[in-house]
């Protein structure tokens, strides 16, 4: 996948997050890089853990239709390999 891929990606997940959840986000990001620079593993465990928790949270508040956008975005970036293994799992 390219750079630009990715970017599209990324892109249109961030602008179907509200600005609250962009925070909520940011703010287990700085945790986790806090915790990998400054703590032991169990907090570094627990800090990407939180991480984790907080992005499948935010994109479960998705509205249906934009996480419909999302995969028509995501099926769009596959190559034609990509797809059929997909369809096979």
């Amino acid at each position: 996948m390219t750079d630009h891929q990715h970017a599209r990606i990324l892109g249109a997940y961030i602008a179907r997050l509200t600005p609250a959840a962009l925070e909520r986000i940011t703010q287990t990001i700085q945790a986790r890089e806090h915790a990998a620079q400054n703590l032991g593993m169990s907090s570094q465990l627990a800090a990407a853990r939180e991480q984790h928790d907080t992005l499948a949270r935010e994109i479960g508040h998705m509205p249906d239709h934009d996480r419909h956008v999302l995969d028509v975005i995501l099926f769009d970036t596959m190559t034609d390999e990509e797809r059929e293994q997909g369809a096979k799992a």
